[in-house]
C-alpha cells in the first residue's frame, strides 16, 4: 500500500512540474519561447473570408471570433471605420483583464522587454497605420495560461482599404507571464 501512495505522489509531482513548464517556469531559468509570425487579417465587415483576429495566447493563431466556437479565443480583431483600420482588443471576461496594446518607439527587431505595468496598455480600440509598432498583452483569462497573460510585439506592415486587409508581423513569448521578447 505504501508503494502505491509513493508512486501516486511521484506521478502527481511530475504532473505538476510538467504543468508549470507548459506555462513558463515561475521560478526563472527558462529561456523565452519566442514565436514570430507574419499574418494577414481581414476586417470583420470586409469581403475577405480570411481570419479577422489574432490569438497571441495560442501561438499567434488566426481566429474568427464571429464564429461561436472561436468567440472568446482571440486577443485582437481587425475592424474598420471608414478608411481607418482598428485593432479591437478582446474585452475579457469579468473580473479578468482584457487584451491590451501599448504603442512603442522600440524597433520590432530589437524589442527588449514588454512593459509589465498593466495600466500602460490601452484596453480600447486602437487605430493603426503601416509602420506602427505596439507591445501586446494577451487577455488575462485564456486556455493556455489560466489567468496569466502572454506578451508580444506587433508591427503593422500594410493596410489595404479596398480589400479590407491588414498585414502584421508578430513576435510573442509563449511562456506565460514572461515579458522578455528577445533571447
Amino acid at each position: 500500500m505504501r508503494a502505491v501512495h509513493t508512486a501516486l505522489a511521484t506521478a502527481a509531482a511530475l504532473l505538476a512540474a510538467s504543468a508549470l513548464t507548459a506555462c513558463g517556469d515561475p521560478f526563472g531559468g527558462q529561456e523565452p519561447l519566442l514565436r514570430t509570425d507574419s499574418i494577414t487579417l481581414a476586417s470583420v465587415t470586409g469581403p475577405s473570408p480570411l481570419a479577422t483576429a489574432i490569438d497571441i495566447a495560442t501561438n499567434n493563431a488566426p481566429a474568427q471570433p464571429e464564429r461561436p466556437n472561436e468567440a472568446g479565443d482571440w486577443d485582437f480583431q481587425v475592424r474598420t471605420s471608414g478608411s481607418s483600420f482598428i485593432l479591437h482588443p478582446n474585452p475579457g471576461v469579468s473580473p479578468y483583464r482584457a487584451a491590451g496594446l501599448q504603442r512603442t518607439t522600440r524597433s520590432f527587431d530589437d524589442p527588449g522587454t514588454a512593459p509589465r505595468d498593466n495600466d500602460g496598455y490601452t484596453r480600447t480600440d486602437v487605430t493603426v497605420q503601416p509602420g506602427e509598432v505596439y507591445f501586446a498583452q494577451s487577455r488575462q483569462r485564456n486556455g493556455t495560461c489560466g489567468t496569466a497573460a502572454k506578451f508580444g510585439i506587433l508591427k503593422v506592415l500594410s493596410v489595404s482599404v479596398d480589400s479590407g486587409l491588414v498585414h502584421l508581423v508578430v513576435t510573442s513569448n509563449q511562456n506565460c507571464d514572461d515579458e522578455r521578447l528577445e533571447n
